[in-house]
């Protein structure tokens, strides 16, 4: 007699969502952290090599990479050494490619907290430089996207972000910047009622600052750029799947973008006297000029961990940590938060600016306390350390402020 038609496991079934019925538990339910129940006896996918094999064959072939050189492996919840950098040499793991577009993209994105990145999967769909996600980044990632998924928010109560600093803009706002405010305050008040309405305005701005960005003046193009940042990061974590393909299209010109404000930028990487020199010159002219130079380093940083992030996700891989080794920004918070030049030119005067430059990055902190640094460094400092590491080093206070503890 022919063995029973296999059957989904429980929590696939009651999702109504496909299941590879993979023993001790399917893909779906790996990723998603739920417990793996089957009615019958799952169908077990076979491999060339058992998992461990597969394992030792990854530390034996991948080299450990920092985020300076490729999100470092040092914090607490990852082990030493495991950063870890693709060889087209190593064999196809056999999991489908991340994420199963089957699976509830906006359950995932609302319970981002009960995420699991998957440790294994398709290599030969990893381009060469690339680094794998694996656990050891779980933290790291779920922390960065939640602040990530934040940002619109932000903008809208305090009028300005992390990499957004709306004094920039005075007196004239560029229409890119009034558009996403404007969008970003509509976002926040998204019902179910009302998300259909929502969402076609989302669509229509998006086609309105697809423009000529060679023609736009230096301050419009930043602009530009901060608004795309925003609506990527709309797009890509609201759940809803035609957003998110909407933003996979934007994707290239959205680097592109990103590529041609680094253009626009000089001394990106250098030593610390280079680094001492650039704030020198830009303080030389007014508040404005740093204020304008450190929006653009800002927001190209926050383009490519938008990018890593997503890639992560969705791919179980990141081929954006490469371009960190030439970022640099100026972590002082208090420099940041300055709302006059008076204000600033203060704070120079009391202050470290605390010029970090990836490559070299426990260096460049090392003199900083938990309270000198700003939501972009913290979030770079857990990207860079990771999450265990960074709620010790900012102490109980500072680790419930910067949203360190659970």
């Amino acid at each position: 007699m022919p063995a029973p038609y296999p059957k989904a496991c429980i929590s696939c079934a009651k999702s109504k969502r496909r299941c590879d019925m993979a023993s001790p538990r399917c893909y779906r339910c790996k990723v998603r952290s739920l417990e793996c129940q089957y009615q019958h006896t799952p169908i077990t996918r076979e491999t060339n090599t058992s998992v461990s094999e597969q394992t030792s064959a990854i530390s034996t072939a991948f080299e450990g990479r920092s985020v300076s050189n490729a999100l470092r492996g040092n914090g607490d919840d990852a082990a030493e050494g495991t950063g870890l950098v693709f060889e087209d040499t190593l064999m196809d793991m056999s999991l489908p490619s991340f994420p199963d577009y089957n699976l509830d993209w906006q359950d995932i994105m609302e319970n981002i907290q009960d995420f699991a990145v998957p440790d294994q999967l398709r290599v030969n769909d990893s381009p060469s430089r690339s680094v794998l996600a694996g656990e050891i980044y779980q933290a790291r990632i779920i922390y960065s996207v939640k602040r990530m998924k934040s940002l619109p928010s932000s903008f809208v109560s305090e009028g300005r972000t992390s990499f957004i600093h709306t004094s920039l803009y005075e007196p004239y706002t560029p229409q890119a910047i009034q558009d996403i405010l404007g969008l970003c305050a509509l976002y926040d008040r998204k019902t179910e009622a009302n998300q259909g309405l929502v969402h076609r305005i989302i669509t229509q701005l998006a086609d309105r600052l697809i423009v000529d960005f060679a023609h736009l003046s230096a301050l419009e193009q930043l602009a530009s750029v901060q608004a795309m940042t925003l609506l990527q990061i709309i797009r890509l974590f609201d759940g809803d799947i035609r957003l998110r393909g909407d933003a996979e299209r934007t994707e290239p010109l959205f680097v592109e973008w990103i590529r041609q404000l680094q253009h626009q930028t000089q001394q990106l990487l250098g030593t610390r006297e280079d680094m001492a020199c650039q704030i020198s010159s830009e303080t030389t002219g007014s508040w404005q000029n740093w204020l304008y130079a450190e929006s653009l380093r800002r927001t190209i940083i926050m383009g490519y961990t938008l990018q890593g992030l997503y890639c992560f996700l969705k791919n179980g891989w990141d081929d954006s940590h490469h371009e960190f080794g030439i970022l640099s920004f100026f972590a002082q918070k208090a420099l940041w938060a300055a709302s006059s030049e008076p204000q600033w030119k203060s704070c120079l005067n009391k202050h470290d600016p605390l010029a970090v430059r990836f490559n070299t990055w426990d260096e460049d902190i090392s003199a900083a306390k938990p309270t000198d640094i700003d939501d972009l460094g913290m979030t770079m400092m857990v990207l860079v350390k990771g999450v265990d590491y960074c709620s010790s080093w900012a102490g109980d206070d500072n680790a419930e402020k910067f949203g360190l503890v659970s």
